[in-house]
């Protein structure tokens, strides 16, 4: 692995996608605090922001680089959670 992979942390890939996910959502009010972060299936890791009931749910995958991988907007699997 290269420098950058190694000197890279789970906190700084949070703190980049949470960012980027408030400046997406930024006129529906999106917080950096909606965010969470897991080990990834695939990935290195996935963050997670938003929720069905704030109507905004999107996951990023990001692999050890720090890239984003895949993911994006995500469907609920019970549009009744959106209450």
């Amino acid at each position: 692995m290269g420098w950058v992979a190694v000197t890279m942390t789970e906190t700084q890939v949070i703190e980049h996608y949470s960012a980027r996910y408030a400046a997406e959502f930024e006129d529906s009010g999106a917080q950096l605090e909606e965010c969470y972060a897991v080990p990834g299936n695939g990935v290195w890791i996935t963050v997670i922001c938003g929720s069905c009931a704030l109507g905004r749910y999107r996951e990023y995958n990001v692999n050890r680089l720090g890239r984003f991988v895949h993911g994006g907007d995500m469907a609920c699997a019970d549009e009744g959670l959106k209450t």
